[in-house]
């Protein structure tokens, strides 16, 4: 693994480069894919490695306080899916600066290259909120943005969300799922990208219990848009539902919602290409 920091002199800002010299085994999905939620794990990772070159994801007023992702959103590209697999020599360079400066809150955008290209596989935005966890509430971000925000600011548009519908339809496909420690991180949350692994498996759970129209068992479609907010927080053996529905106006859209105890803790958007992926043929040596 290599860490640097590059000066975009196009784009007028400082970067942050992660490069990983290939991707774990355990990353790829059924298909031979490289999987949705082990991609967003890899990039959260990558901006906590940048830490050690930026500022990121650190404050200088309280050891109370971190860095918490309220929202994000990646797109992945088809070539994504074409050019990585199980069988191909793929080296992830990983791309990372700050898009968004508020009050208490950063918009970090990071992009997924290879270390041969500049071709973008994937980009993600991820909205944190600087929180004070012993009260629980958003504080003032650190001296070091609030001082370059409004450079910072001025270098692009503020970022669009996309809307999730305001209210909810009566006919849900829903499944229980209680998550294992093995789903939790460094905090004892369950992870940002473990909730994107239980919507995916509802969604295949829906498919094959035929709820969804054109998708059906196996549920193997390319992931080429993922949305996902974060409203609460869970823990292991938690007692959780899945919920998921399709878009009436678009069918390569599905959303999905996570409660715990009646309250809604996640809300997520999955926009799906209508073509199943080819599965990757493993080579199987006898020992």
């Amino acid at each position: 693994m290599a860490l640097n920091a590059v000066h975009d002199r196009r784009k007028k800002h400082n970067v942050v480069e992660v490069v990983f010299r290939g991707i774990p085994y355990a990353d790829f999905d059924r298909t031979g894919h490289w999987s949705t939620w082990s991609l967003l794990r890899m990039f959260e990772g990558s901006l906590l490695l940048s830490a050690s070159l930026s500022p990121i994801l650190t404050t200088a007023t309280s050891k109370d306080e971190e860095y918490i992702i309220l929202r994000q959103h990646c797109k992945i590209s088809r070539q994504f899916y074409e050019d990585i697999n199980i069988h191909t020599h793929f080296n992830p360079r990983i791309m990372f600066w700050c898009h968004e400066v508020g009050k208490t809150s950063l918009n970090m955008k990071v992009n997924l290259l290879s270390l041969d290209s500049d071709h973008v596989y994937a980009t993600n935005i991820r909205k944190a909120v600087n929180f004070n966890m012993k009260t629980k509430k958003a504080v003032p971000n650190n001296t070091f943005y609030l001082e370059q925000a409004d450079r910072i600011n001025s270098l692009r548009p503020s970022y669009k969300w996309l809307a999730f519908p305001k209210e909810l339809p009566t006919k849900r496909f829903t499944v229980k799922k209680r998550p294992l420690y093995s789903d939790t991180d460094y905090m004892n949350h369950v992870n940002n990208a473990s909730y994107v692994k239980f919507c995916l498996d509802c969604c295949a759970c829906a498919a094959q219990a035929k709820f969804y129209i054109h998708f059906e068992a196996d549920f193997i479609y390319p992931v080429l848009d993922v949305d996902i907010q974060y409203l609460g927080e869970s823990y292991a053996n938690d007692d959780l539902e899945i919920s998921t529905w399709q878009s009436t106006v678009n069918i390569s859209d599905i959303y999905c919602i996570i409660r715990r105890k009646n309250k809604i803790i996640v809300k997520s958007f999955f926009r799906f290409a209508l073509t199943k992926l080819d599965q990757v043929d493993y080579f199987v040596s006898r020992l």
